[in-house]
């Protein structure tokens, strides 16, 4: 057996079903499985009605997010003899062609330890598919309002003159992994639940002398549906700060009086996410009773 395709499904069985079947078809993939993130809807249901000799499906005990989840599926193929592993979202779409530019990648170089392609929305518009570790002023420079709302986001100059080109991080939307690379650095942090895991785990493998690739002559759509988050603990600030202070103490192995100064600015990012949702809804609110004013004229 030589390649793995492992596909998270997190409420999303429709789309985590056709793209298990259309990777079933590739004759290059020998084992697509399907790890259910413990959905709450019925996702399950759908999913083991799938009858394909090359699909397998599993459900992991708890939703403990991204990291979770792929991990799950690593330690169901571990004792598994195969070559490569690659996790795809449910909401990107690639071809055969691209998965064996991968495969000749790996078997080329064995110094990469994980690999991926460019990225482009549904639009045709090419999205951010590779990016530097963040330094510990860009993680304070993130805290200010300034960071997070006023700053547009900026594509990362790559070189598209290199086929294979060297980067820091490429996104978790596709990554194509080495196995030998992947039971060394023992797969994702577990400690995130969103956001940044891709981050961690290139860094992992760098640590063990692995370095992660960009194929600039592929690209896999991305069919990304943002989701809201309601709950004020649960804001996506939150969770990307909590991600970024990890990435930086356990990664970036920052000093003590820089984690001082990263409480105090993470402080500081809270309480004005929770100001500007608070003119946000202040606003809204003030709009939809005129609309319901108009309207009862």
């Amino acid at each position: 057996m030589k390649i793995i395709s492992l596909i998270l499904n997190y409420n999303d069985a429709h789309r985590a079903k056709s793209l298990a079947e259309k990777n079933a078809l590739m004759r290059c993939i020998d084992l697509v499985i399907i790890v259910d993130n413990c959905s709450t809807d019925d996702s399950w249901n759908i999913l083991s009605n799938i009858s394909h000799p090359k699909i397998f499906i599993v459900k992991t005990e708890k939703n403990g997010g991204f990291a979770y989840g792929n991990n799950y599926g690593f330690k169901i193929i571990e004792n598994i003899d195969y070559q490569f592993v690659f996790i795809s979202n449910t909401d990107t779409i690639y071809e055969e062609e691209d998965v064996l530019a991968c495969v000749r990648t790996l078997e080329n170089e064995p110094s990469i330890g994980v690999v991926s392609m460019r990225i482009k929305g549904m639009d045709g518009i090419e999205q951010n598919s590779a990016w530097k570790f963040q330094s510990f002023i860009g993680f304070l420079g993130y805290c200010t309002i300034f960071g997070r709302y006023l700053k547009k986001e900026k594509k990362t100059k790559l070189d598209m003159t290199k086929p294979v080109l060297k980067v820091d991080i490429v996104r978790g939307s596709f990554m194509f992994f080495r196995k030998k690379a992947i039971s060394k650095c023992q797969g994702f942090d577990e400690f995130t639940f969103l956001y940044g895991e891709e981050a961690m785990i290139c860094s992992r493998l760098k640590a063990h002398g692995y370095s992660t690739a960009l194929l600039t002559r592929h690209f896999y759509l991305h069919n990304h549906i943002n989701s809201e988050v309601k709950d004020f603990k649960k804001s996506p600030t939150r969770q990307m700060l909590r991600s970024m202070y990890h990435f930086q103490t356990h990664y970036r192995h920052i000093s003590w009086y820089q984690k001082m100064i990263s409480i105090l600015f993470m402080g500081y990012a809270i309480i004005t996410d929770w100001l500007v949702g608070q003119v946000k809804h202040f606003f809204n609110m003030k709009s939809k009773r005129r609309k319901e004013n108009g309207n009862s004229r």
